[in-house]
C-alpha cells in the first residue's frame, strides 16, 4: 500500500453510527461520560490519550467517528502514513514524558496531521477529549503544550476504579 503523501483530505473509513453509541452508552452505564468532541473524519488525526487502565485504551478507540488503530511510541514514521492513507485515525497511548511528546510533534509536523488529546479522569469519571490543533513551527511551544495539559491528568488520577 503506498503511502498518501499529499496533503489532501482523506477518504475516510468510517465507522457504524451504532458501535459509537453502543459504547457510550456502555461508558454510561459504568459511570463515565465523554467531553470534547471528536476530530472530524477527513482530517488526518495523530490521537494522544493518557490512560490509567488498558480497557480505557481499546474503548476510546471505538468512539472515534473512523477507524483507528494503536501505535507503540518508536513506531516508524511510515506505518502513519499508511494508516492515514488508508483513511484510519492513529492513537498513540502516551506517559507524558517530553521525549514522546516531541516525537509526537515531529510526526504530526512531518505528515501535516492534526494533534487530539486526550486524557480519562478516574477521579471525576470524564473523558476529556480536547480540540484538534495543528503543530506549529515551534516545537517547543507545542510540547509545552501538551505537557501542560496532560500535567494535570496525571497528577490527579486514582489509580482504582
Amino acid at each position: 500500500m503506498t503511502a498518501n503523501t499529499t496533503r489532501e483530505a482523506i477518504q475516510p473509513r468510517h465507522r457504524n453510527a451504532w458501535i459509537k453509541w453502543l459504547v457510550l452508552r456502555a461508558l454510561g452505564m459504568r459511570g463515565w461520560r465523554v467531553r470534547g468532541r471528536f476530530p472530524k473524519p477527513f482530517w488526518r488525526t495523530l490521537v494522544v490519550m493518557h490512560a490509567p487502565f488498558a480497557w480505557q485504551v481499546t474503548w476510546a478507540k471505538w468512539l472515534y467517528p473512523v477507524q483507528s488503530i494503536q501505535v507503540k511510541p518508536g513506531c516508524e514514521g511510515h506505518v502513519l502514513k499508511e494508516a492515514w492513507s488508508s483513511g484510519k485515525c492513529v492513537v498513540l497511548h502516551t506517559d507524558g514524558s517530553n521525549a514522546q511528546l516531541e516525537q509526537v510533534q515531529t510526526w504530526a509536523k512531518s505528515c501535516g496531521a492534526r494533534l487530539t488529546l486526550c486524557a480519562w479522569e478516574s477521579k471525576r469519571r470524564f473523558f476529556h477529549v480536547h480540540a484538534p490543533f495543528k503543530p506549529s513551527k515551534h516545537a517547543e511551544r507545542d510540547v509545552h503544550y501538551m505537557a501542560r495539559y496532560f500535567k494535570y491528568f496525571l497528577q490527579t488520577h486514582s489509580d482504582s476504579e
